[in-house]
C-alpha cells in the first residue's frame, strides 16, 4: 500500500489482510476485484481487516 494511494488514504497499511469489504468476504483477488468495482456505487462502506493480532474496522463515507 504506497503513500499516496486512495487505499493508504482510507487506512490500509501494508501486511493488512483484508477480510471483508462492505460486508462482502474477501478470501481473493477475484473477490476483491468484484468488491472493488462495486464500491463507486456505494455512498459508504466498511472494511474489516487483520492487522498483526488486531481485529480493525475501517468506516468510509463517499462524498460527492
Amino acid at each position: 500500500v504506497r503513500k499516496p494511494s486512495w487505499w493508504h488514504k482510507i487506512g490500509l497499511r501494508q501486511g493488512d489482510l483484508v477480510t471483508s469489504i462492505a460486508g462482502e468476504r474477501i478470501t481473493s483477488v477475484d473477490d476483491a476485484a468484484r468488491v472493488y468495482a462495486r464500491l463507486r456505487s456505494l455512498k459508504k462502506f466498511t472494511i474489516e481487516l487483520q492487522r498483526g493480532t488486531q481485529r480493525i474496522s475501517l468506516h468510509y463515507r463517499v462524498r460527492s
